[in-house]
């Protein structure tokens, strides 16, 4: 589904929730009461299993190019980012490189991007578990993004999984789960979605002096695979887009739009 941040919250009763659109270049799996709201487009589609496309259909005729992660130089270098039991840690604005951001138990990530942007650059994977946390100070998802230049897994889920902004990473697997719920948008190198996890696509993302940074399809979706994508369990998706394919099981979340172009050196 969808929501649109400058309107309110995303439980607001103003809110149009029909935007949630998905792309992807490969094939879009839907199954076991998955529903996508919104538009999709794929090489393929599989729906099956009482899920299903609430907005329309477009086979692709020709597979769209991700651009490639490019990360600045001279970056502050924060290593690998492994917070367990009750651990917290501050980002303030700024950009920020990581090799691996672990968290688990009920640690908590604060992003204190109130007053600025906070950029994550990961070279490696991404994990948030068990009641673990991302707290962003703003919810405007161009605030907070989170970009991921290798092949590093990426998985979002536990109890408290999630956050508002945007994730970037177009030749990851991205897995979400549970509760790993995203406000904002999403790209993927293949993209999973199960166990009740949502993508909320925020459609201020669409706003001109985003769009002219963002190409399409991106601008206008909320999940992107560079190659498959799965939806299942229960899953609502608003905006999905992938290189290869998208799968989805329970509720998802949105895709990202801010990621679809070339990271600018800061």
């Amino acid at each position: 589904d969808s929501f649109n941040s400058t309107l309110g919250s995303y439980n607001s009763t103003s809110q149009s929730k029909a935007q949630g659109d998905v792309f992807t270049n490969g094939t879009l799996k839907t199954s076991n009461y998955a529903y996508i709201n919104g538009n999709a487009t794929a090489g393929k589609f599989v729906v099956s299993d009482h899920s299903g496309i609430r907005g329309n259909r477009k086979t692709l005729t020709q597979p769209e190019a991700f651009l490639q992660v490019k990360i600045p130089d001279l970056l502050p270098d924060l290593g690998a980012i492994n917070l367990s039991s009750s651990q917290t840690q501050h980002l303030a604005v700024g950009s920020y490189l990581v090799s691996n951001l672990t968290l688990s138990k009920s640690s908590t990530l604060y992003v204190d991007n109130c007053t600025g942007p906070v950029t994550i650059y990961a070279t490696g994977s991404i994990t948030i578990t068990d009641s673990a946390k991302v707290v962003t100070c703003s919810t405007n998802p161009e605030e907070f993004a989170v970009y991921v230049s290798g092949t590093g897994q990426v998985s979002v889920g536990g109890t408290n999984g999630g956050f508002y902004g945007v994730l970037y990473a177009p030749t990851s697997t991205i897995n979400l789960s549970s509760s790993g719920d995203i406000f904002g948008a999403v790209v993927a190198g293949s993209l999973k979605l199960s166990s009740y996890s949502k993508l909320h696509y925020d459609a201020a993302l669409r706003d001109p002096r985003v769009s002219s940074l963002v190409s399409s399809p991106v601008k206008t979706t909320t999940m992107m695979a560079a190659s498959a994508s799965t939806i299942s369990d229960a899953v609502s998706v608003s905006t999905i887009s992938d290189a290869a394919g998208a799968s989805m099981s329970s509720p998802a979340a949105p895709v990202n739009a801010d990621a679809m172009y070339e990271v600018p050196e800061l």
